[in-house]
């Protein structure tokens, strides 16, 4: 028999940053600043308008694959390649980018397959983080789909507030949303 593991919220370590008391902010994903010195190892990286990047940023927050591989597909894609403002990167086809960045594997192992996502009961609880943006439990345990996206790594969880629950289950990332959406609806819906 499996007994839940639960960390109390001062031992958790978050996707996003905080600071649990000691000044010293703790997260898994990069801040702005280290996205800045990654930005900077990419050949060009200089040619790119602060508000294109500040839009990377803000899609990926930060999250270490999906920052490598956006970037990736930037530098290598003729399409995106020149999408260095804003304004070009919003136009682009956004199949397009989804695509690129399905050939990619640090971004979308965490991510379900087209496969699992033609799962009712998976595609359902993805629909609803999609509809709510993120889906309010006490225990993960009480919803099966939901436990299985959470234990397979697909959503997230973050305390709704400041105690040990209930845990708001999340996409990483707007990438992450975006991308789900894509294999759910295509460029539709």
């Amino acid at each position: 028999m499996n007994s839940p593991f639960r960390l109390r919220q001062e031992q958790n370590v978050s996707l996003f940053r905080k600071d649990f008391g000691d000044g010293i902010p703790v997260g898994l994903f990069f801040s702005r600043e280290e996205f800045n010195l990654l930005c900077a190892q990419y050949d060009n990286s200089d040619a790119f308008d602060a508000s294109f990047l500040r839009c990377v940023y803000d899609m990926t927050n930060g999250h270490v694959g999906a920052c490598c591989d956006m970037l990736r597909v930037i530098c290598n894609h003729s399409k995106f390649k020149h999408a260095i403002h804003l304004c070009d990167f919003q136009c682009s086809h956004t199949g397009e980018l989804m695509k690129n960045l399905n050939d990619l594997t640090l971004f979308t192992r965490g991510l379900p397959l087209r496969r699992e996502l033609q799962k009712t009961n998976i595609a359902d609880v993805f629909r609803k983080v999609l509809h709510d943006g993120g889906i309010v439990a006490q225990e993960v345990s009480e919803n099966l789909p939901l436990q299985e996206c959470f234990h397979r790594g697909w959503l997230h969880n973050e305390p709704v507030d400041d105690s040990d629950g209930p845990f708001a289950y999340i996409c990483a990332t707007p990438l992450h949303k975006h991308y789900v959406h894509w294999m759910l609806f295509g460029n539709s819906g």
